[in-house]
Order: C-alpha cells, then structure tokens, then sequence
C-alpha cells in the first residue's frame, strides 16, 4: 500500500519516489508538511500556466477582431491598442466633420465647380452655335428654294416666248418644259434687282470663254435650242389662256420661340408671308 502511495505521489509532483522519501525523512524542513507545501505549489503553478494560456487565447482572438474592425495593421495588444483604436476613431471624426463657414462665394472659388461652369457653359456655347447653323440652313434652304422659284417663273416665260416646238398633247407639251427646269436645277442663282445672277455649282460666276458673264436669258435660250427647234411663223391662235387670279393677305402669327420658327419655314406658307414673318420674328427678339 505505501508503495502504491509512493508511485501516486511521485507523478502527482512530478518526482521520483527517493526524492520523496528523502523529503518525509528530513524532520528539519518539516517532514510530511514540506511535501504537502511542495504539492500545494505545484497545484498552484498548474493553475497559473492554464489560466495565463487560456487567457492569452482569448486576448489574442479579442485584438484580432478589434484590428479587423479598424483596418490597424500593427503589431500592438492590450492597452496599446486600446490607445491605437481610440486615434483611429479620433481620425476618421476628424474626417467626417462638417466644414464650417461655406458660403456661395467660396463654393464659386472651388476648382471643382470652376470645371463644372466652364464644362456648362462650353456645352451652352455649342448649342447656340448648332442652333445658329441650323436655322441658317433652313433660311438657306428656304431662301434658294423661292429664288428658284422665280427662276423657274422667269425661265419658263423666257422659254415660251422663244416658241420652241412642243407636243399638240399638253400632258407632253409639260413634259417637254421640264427639262428646261432640269436644266436650270445644274446651276445656282443670285439675285441683283430685277436680274438673276447665273452661278456654277461651286459658286463662281458663270462666264463664256472671253470671260465675261453669261446671262440668264442667254442660259435659257441655249437650252431651248439644244432640245428643240424654234417656230418660224407665228401662230395663228393662242390654244390657252391664264385666269385671273386673286390674292388675300392671311393673318400672320408670329412664332414665339426658335422651334416654332424653324417649324414655320418648313411649312408651305407663301413666300411672302415668310417673309413677313421673318421680319417680325427678328423685330420681337
């Protein structure tokens, strides 16, 4: 029996049976309460070393997560990382805090705005200027196709006046008329007074070899003759005749914007309505 409470002593202490007998043994260190002391000891010290293990454990789960929330990339622990956490959080309020005293005029001074306002006003400086083309090209359009007008008007009672020889049938005799149409369609025209102004498609004057210019009713003879021949006689009778025609003057609204404008010259109104209506137009604006 005492030899089964030896060998149990010996690995509660960690210590070899003679160890312990000298121990029991020695009356000067106390004899059996020495090794009740020595047992107590190691007790205690067991206890410490799992305590202090299982607290570093936690401790260091702990600072994981607290430098995981705060994005801290040191090496710090305990109460240094408790002061570094509280500069983290003192920064990031630094950074959130309001800006104190912004008025109109120091927003105005900011680069970022200057950029947006210059950006603004380029883009508002592009679309008048695209407006500006637009409505030129449809004042344009619309101001060669009523001087064609004319042309065609003039060309035609030119054209009749030489007698060129046209089909009995009228539905050809028309035909036949559009060709001097056709023709005039290959030039441009500027009016000066009373006279129209023949132009080449690129916009020169139209000239003869000697370099002066060519006419109009020079224009429209040399297209009579090159498709037909001209009567030698007059003829006896007429075989048509124009009926009066009478004109009213419409009440004219005026556009109030741009878009109504553009829209309006698009319309097939008269062309001198239009131009009443242009006169009005720019005289409100």
């Amino acid at each position: 029996m005492e030899e089964k409470l030896l060998a149990f002593v010996s690995k509660a202490l960690n210590m070899n049976e003679d160890e312990i007998k000298e121990i029991l043994e020695d009356e000067s260190n106390g004899g059996l309460e020495a090794l009740t002391k020595k047992y107590s000891d190691h007790v205690k010290s067991v206890k410490d070393t799992g305590y202090k293990a299982g607290e570093r454990k936690v401790n260091t789960a702990w600072e994981n997560k607290i430098k995981a929330d705060f994005n801290i990339q040191s090496e710090t622990k305990g109460i240094e990382l408790i002061d570094e956490v509280q500069e983290v959080i003192e920064s990031k309020a630094t950074e959130q805090k309001p800006a104190k005293d912004i008025t109109v005029e120091a927003i105005k001074k900011h680069p970022e705005f200057i950029k947006m306002e210059t950006a603004a006003q380029e883009a508002e400086r592009r679309a008048e200027e695209k407006y500006q083309k637009i409505l030129a090209e449809k004042e344009e359009a619309y101001a060669q196709k009523e001087l064609f007008n004319e042309v065609k008007s003039i060309g035609l009672q030119q054209f009749e006046s030489l007698k060129p020889i046209l089909s009995s049938d009228p539905n050809r005799a028309a035909a036949q008329k559009q060709i001097l149409i056709r023709e005039l369609e290959n030039y441009k025209f500027q009016k000066e007074g009373n006279e129209f102004i023949v132009l080449k498609p690129d916009g020169d004057r139209l000239e003869n070899e000697t370099g002066h210019r060519v006419k109009f009713e020079d224009v429209v003879k040399n297209i009579t003759t090159q498709y037909f021949d001209l009567q030698t006689a007059e003829p006896r009778a007429s075989t048509g005749r124009k009926p009066d025609e009478q004109t009213t003057t419409p009440s004219i609204a005026v556009p109030k914007n741009r878009e109504e404008y553009i829209k309006y010259l698009d319309s097939d109104a008269p062309a001198s309505e239009k131009e009443q209506v242009k006169q009005l137009y720019y005289a409100q604006s």
